[in-house]
């Protein structure tokens, strides 16, 4: 074996948990239905990778699946011990006592309501205490059975304050030794009463508990190795928690080599392997090699090596582990695992360019992983070598070697032909591998559409390998110029981890700006004839979604008459725009239009279009008539840019913008043709807001409307001139300056 170094421990696993912590920060923007950054989301490990360990089946076990995401290598399993416990007393009292009345004693009842408890069992008081007046213990069929539980639930009570390592009411704790003492002596006493081994195992457990928590570890040590039957059984949960102290004794004793041996062994009980592999570190190599020597049983040392595969390097601890039984299926489980390791140690987030080191590990991490699965899938005698040939064919498709892909899945999906599991990730890996170097053909396009649809419902990996395979599809028809399919493809895209989704982001959304772009769009949504047709339009844009956006974009180019039209003749979609987009202020107010008018508005996108429709043929016909329709319909187009009150009418298109020169030009219009000075002075304002939002806009660094402030200042003789003087800083400030 290779020299290990204990103390880096889980450092090169540590890359891709550190994408937790960046997703809000880095301002996540993700495509489609799985928008979820900064509002509870976290990535997982499934989004990372794209094989998925469900393959393993029945070998597949979730204490040694690669998830740098949970805490304590598969995490704690809180709610085990309560059910455990729950189920072992069911057991021993059967239907003495309802597991609710029970669950009420053992979980609820203080100190002082056990004691009255007792008293009542014994027939010295007649009283109950308060909550358990019609418990079922009071007929029970074997009240001596159910005294003695409640007996020695009275003993747990009483050791409760001092079976804990915290400081005593803010008081260091006291001496070793100096506490427990009277329940340690209790509890030894009720294991040598104990009539019947479930109380006689549950009393060794509370003295082991008793002497660990005295911090005697020598004593606790001898206690459970001479008492090692009373504490095996009939409770399996309690015979593994009484190792669990036991380790922790001999770590305390400075006895590093059985210590890691116990929690090796004890990671095979899941409920505590979370906690086993974490507290499980030899701190010297010396210490390693005196566990392997003390592990005289070939299953202690594959279980020694099982925790170096979790917490340090699986390739090294499969490898170790074939040596000691080849047929273990944890030796595809640990390779499996450094699979998963190696696909998510490259971060691919946010956009940014991977790092180069990152990935010529990566590289250097998948050959290794690759040379081993060749290795077992030719050894004779390897158990199930399909799942290497299939491991083999993933890294060729991830490296782009197609012929290689394909040999080695159809090798392993032939070996295990009714495999769901596995067929499942073949089509996956195939998909990959199609996709990796991706030439424009339709025999390639019903194969990888045929391939994913073929992919099972219980695939784990699912969305990561849609993902990859959308994203590298449409960046080869964007790169063929195909775009409306390039566009289709990348809807449900999380541009958070797909390789290549800032290059795909800068061939895309030029193009929503275009009408002919948006019918073609629409168009496509009902070319539904091959395979392929529906796998690009599957998840993807609808066609009410991508009418209301050629109505939105119709709008703000003024097409007011072919916006109508639209809705006329489609089910373009209309929502409620919760405001007026009519009302105007000297000062934009988004939110105050909203509350204020939002519960009584009824304008929408279709009820919007009609009207502007309506005004635009009034303003057509000039006079102050048409120069009041001109104004209604600047301060409607002004109001659904991003500045005014009305921005939801873009707000579910692709059509947001801050570009107000088709209001500007409306409100030249009313400035020119109006006759009525306060409407030429408001006309003048409401210009300079849109030359305004025109600058943001265009992302100018001087922010001042240097056309319409000038012409708006000739009007200081008028009442709407004092009104903007009054509330505007920014003109204020600009008079000053004059």
């Amino acid at each position: 074996m290779a020299p290990t170094s204990w103390k880096r421990r889980f450092a090169r696993f540590a890359s891709a948990a550190a994408v937790v912590g960046l997703a809000c920060a880095a301002g996540i923007a993700i495509r489609g239905d799985i928008a979820e950054a900064c509002s509870g989301w976290e990535p997982t490990i499934a989004d990372l990778t794209t094989f998925d360990p469900g393959v393993l089946g029945e070998d597949s076990w979730g204490g040694l699946d690669y998830d740098p995401f949970t805490e304590g290598y598969g995490g704690p399993c809180h709610e085990c011990a309560t059910k455990a416990m729950a189920a072992d007393w069911h057991g021993f009292l059967k239907d003495a006592v309802t597991p609710a009345d029970w669950d009420q004693v053992l979980m609820k009842a203080s100190l002082s309501d056990i004691s009255a408890i007792q008293l009542r069992l014994k027939g010295k008081s007649p009283a109950a205490p308060k909550g358990f007046e019609s418990s079922s213990m009071w007929t029970a069929s074997n009240p001596g059975r159910v005294y003695a539980a409640v007996e020695y639930v009275e003993l747990l009570r009483r050791m409760e304050p001092q079976v804990t390592f915290e400081p005593f009411d803010g008081k260091p704790r006291p001496a070793p030794g100096t506490t427990l003492a009277t329940e340690l002596a209790a509890a030894q006493r009720g294991m040598k009463a104990a009539k019947e081994p479930f109380m006689q195992q549950r009393y060794a457990f509370a003295a082991l508990r008793a002497l660990f928590f005295r911090q005697e570890w020598a004593q606790a040590i001898a206690f459970h190795d001479k008492n090692l039957a009373t504490l095996a059984a009939p409770s399996e949960d309690l015979k593994w928690r009484a190792r669990w102290y036991v380790a922790g004794a001999l770590r305390k004793a400075d006895k590093p080599a059985r210590a890691n041996l116990e929690l090796a062994r004890l990671h095979s009980y899941y409920p505590l392997a979370g906690m086993a592999v974490f507290d499980f570190n030899p701190s010297e190599d010396d210490d390693w090699k005196d566990a392997l020597q003390l592990a005289k049983d070939p299953k202690d040392k594959v279980a020694l090596w099982r925790m170096v595969g979790v917490k340090h390097d699986a390739m090294v601890a499969a490898q170790e582990i074939v040596k000691l039984d080849p047929k273990s299926p944890l030796v595809a489980l640990l390779v499996v695992r450094e699979l998963e390791r190696a696909e998510s140690q490259v971060e691919r987030m946010f956009s940014r360019p991977p790092d180069p080191k990152e990935v010529a590990a990566q590289k250097k991490a998948y050959a290794r992983i690759e040379a081993f699965a060749n290795k077992l899938a030719a050894a004779p005698g390897t158990s199930k070598p399909y799942l290497y040939d299939l491991i083999a064919g993933h890294i060729a498709a991830k490296r782009g070697d197609l012929a290689a892909a394909r040999a080695r899945l159809q090798k392993a999906v032939a070996a295990a032909p009714t495999d769901k599991r596995l067929a499942s990730q073949a089509k996956a890996s195939l998909s990959i591998a199609l996709v990796a170097n991706y030439k424009l053909d339709p025999r390639n396009e019903d194969e990888v559409a045929s391939l994913m649809r073929g992919i099972g419902g219980d695939f784990s990996r699912m969305g990561s390998v849609k993902n990859e395979v959308r994203t590298k599809l449409a960046l080869a028809y964007a790169t063929a110029n195909n775009m409306v399919d390039a566009e289709f493809l990348a809807h449900s895209v999380a541009d958070t981890f797909d390789d290549g989704s800032a290059e795909l982001q800068g061939k895309l959304g030029s193009k929503w700006q275009s009408v002919p772009f948006l019918k073609e769009m629409i168009a496509r949504t009902d070319k539904r004839t091959t395979e392929f047709d529906r796998f690009v339009l599957e998840a993807s844009h609808v066609k009410e979604d991508l009418q209301q956006d050629l109505a939105v974009r119709l709008t703000l180019d003024g097409d007011f008459k072919a916006a109508k039209a639209v809705y006329d003749t489609s089910n373009a979609r209309s929502e409620l725009l919760n405001t007026d987009p009519f009302v105007i202020h000297v000062i934009d107010c988004h939110d105050c239009d909203h509350e204020k008018l939002g519960p009584t508005s009824m304008w929408t996108h279709k009820n919007l279009v009609e009207r502007l429709a309506e005004l635009e043929l009034i303003a057509k016909g000039g006079g102050e008539q048409g120069a009041q329709a001109a104004l209604a319909i600047g301060n409607a187009l002004y109001n659904i840019t991003h500045h005014g009150n009305a921005r939801t009418f873009t707000g579910s298109s692709h059509q947001s913008t801050s570009d107000a020169r088709l209001a500007e030009r409306y409100y030249k219009q009313v400035y020119n043709s109006s006759g009525n000075r306060e409407l030429k002075a408001k006309a003048a304002w409401l210009a300079a807001k849109s030359e305004l939002g025109t600058l943001i806009h265009k992302e100018q660094e001087l922010l001042t409307p240097t056309t319409w402030f000038p012409i708006f200042a000739k009007f200081q003789n008028t009442k709407y001139y004092k009104e903007v003087l009054a509330e505007c800083g920014r003109f204020r400030d600009w008079v000053k300056t004059r």
